[in-house]
């Protein structure tokens, strides 16, 4: 596992080897997702929701978010996340939160915000987690979940704007609708 572009590109992450519930996005993922976002990680704020090894927000850090939030409430992921921070030297722009997802409604704003929950929790719960966190205005919320998982039910004001299969893993992708 290793950062895929960016400042700290090539910088290999631990692993979570044994540690229990963890399944990191695989590098073909994330590297789709930033393809996608493209120039919308630069210069913003990013939170990682269910961060697991926090691969996901450092990779938006190495590709110029000004700051990342990790949210993670495992205490075997939260170490994870702390070392892996460490290796990319980058504690100055992320910064890991011991809370849990469903704590979301806390956090502040941000210009993306990602959910990659554990794949037996239900997708409608995860999505509820996700829509807590308030994001600005051009900003988008990614769902990662399963690829076989049923699609939550859009709230009111919230559109779909990808929804794609990679392999075993299913991205979706929600901007507030355009008025």
């Amino acid at each position: 596992m290793r950062i895929i572009a960016g400042q700290w590109r090539g910088r290999r992450l631990k692993r979570p080897g044994s540690v229990k519930g963890i399944r990191p996005t695989s590098d073909r993922m994330r590297e789709a997702l930033f393809s996608i976002l493209g120039q919308r990680v630069v210069g913003g704020t990013f939170i990682d929701l269910y961060a697991g090894t926090g691969a996901i927000g450092l990779e938006a850090a190495s590709r110029g978010a000004a700051q990342v939030l990790l949210v993670e409430n495992n205490r075997s992921a939260q170490d994870l996340c702390r070392e892996n921070i460490e290796r990319c030297g980058a504690q100055d722009r992320v910064e890991l939160l011991t809370l849990s997802a469903k704590q979301s409604g806390i956090l502040p704003q941000a210009d993306i915000a990602f959910a990659d929950p554990p794949y037996a929790q239900s997708a409608q719960i995860s999505f509820d987690s996700l829509m807590n966190v308030t994001i600005s205005v051009g900003g988008c919320w990614v769902l990662e979940l399963a690829a076989d998982a049923p699609k939550p039910e859009v709230i009111v004001g919230v559109a779909v704007v990808l929804d794609r299969v990679y392999g075993g893993s299913r991205l979706i992708i929600y901007e507030r609708e355009k008025s």
